[in-house]
């Protein structure tokens, strides 16, 4: 069961924005895009289960707006879920890069909680 969804994940911490996108279609994706990020548009997620585009990056500025797409979304499939922590850690990765706080036994539980965080309320997009 594929469902199609769009809804905002909206950080108060980082001030970080994810739009997160459940859509089979690659070519809606794409076109969606192209009204809210057009620089971003590309060929790269042609062959694809998720992708994630930090926005900003390709103008040298620092993220803090993602775009996530999701080719299917089954809340009983393994491999969907899979596909959404993944695609949410790309959001992790490059938020905490971009503000200049590496991965190190440090800074560790500041990664875990936000990712935690972000699979937890696109879980709750996606199942609602």
């Amino acid at each position: 069961m594929s469902t199609n969804r769009v809804f905002t994940l909206r950080d108060s911490v980082y001030g970080a924005s994810v739009l997160v996108l459940a859509e089979s279609d690659i070519t809606v994706v794409q076109a969606s895009l192209k009204v809210l990020a057009p620089r971003y548009v590309s060929d790269e997620c042609n062959d694809w289960r998720g992708c994630t585009w930090a926005l900003g990056e390709a103008d040298g500025a620092k993220p803090k707006t993602f775009i996530v797409a999701l080719k299917s979304w089954d809340a009983k499939n393994p491999e969907d879920i899979g596909v959404l922590v993944h695609e949410m850690l790309h959001v992790t990765a490059a938020l905490f890069r971009e503000i200049g706080m590496k991965l190190n036994s440090g800074s560790e539980e500041a990664y875990t909680y936000f990712h935690e965080w972000l699979v937890v309320e696109a879980l709750k997009g996606l199942n609602s």
